[in-house]
């Protein structure tokens, strides 16, 4: 007896096999596992369809890519305007995406008197 589960390897071998007019038993014996495995494969549909992972903002929404920029444009010290402008969106839309996910340009000064990135969730501090 074969394997509980099978690899999609294992399967569309299974298939192909099928394909070629090779029986249950021979098929089961290809692919190390029983013939009622075989039968299961070739003749029910799979219980679980695994859909690709496909995202795409709603309309008004920043995409991925403008995300990207917005935080390459912080990295290199850009203003909010300046990205904003860059991308043709409003300030207040880039405003919210840095507001919402964090600002890498803010700073708080720490006890040894260097200054360091601002921590998330942390109480904003006037840089010194």
């Amino acid at each position: 007896m074969g394997k509980p589960h099978l690899t999609a390897e294992q399967r569309a071998l299974a298939l192909r096999l099928q394909a070629k007019g090779l029986n249950f038993r021979e098929i089961g014996e290809e692919i190390d596992s029983s013939l009622q495995t075989a039968w299961n494969v070739i003749m029910k549909s799979p219980t679980r369809i695994v859909r690709p992972f496909t995202w795409s903002p709603g309309p008004g929404r920043l995409t991925l890519p403008e995300r990207e920029e917005i935080s390459l444009g912080l990295r290199r010290g850009a203003t909010l305007t300046a990205i904003a402008t860059q991308l043709g969106r409003s300030l207040s839309t880039v405003s919210r995406e840095v507001a919402a996910n964090g600002n890498v340009n803010l700073i708080w000064p720490h006890r040894d008197g260097l200054i360091w990135p601002h921590p998330v969730g942390a109480t904003r501090c006037r840089a010194v």
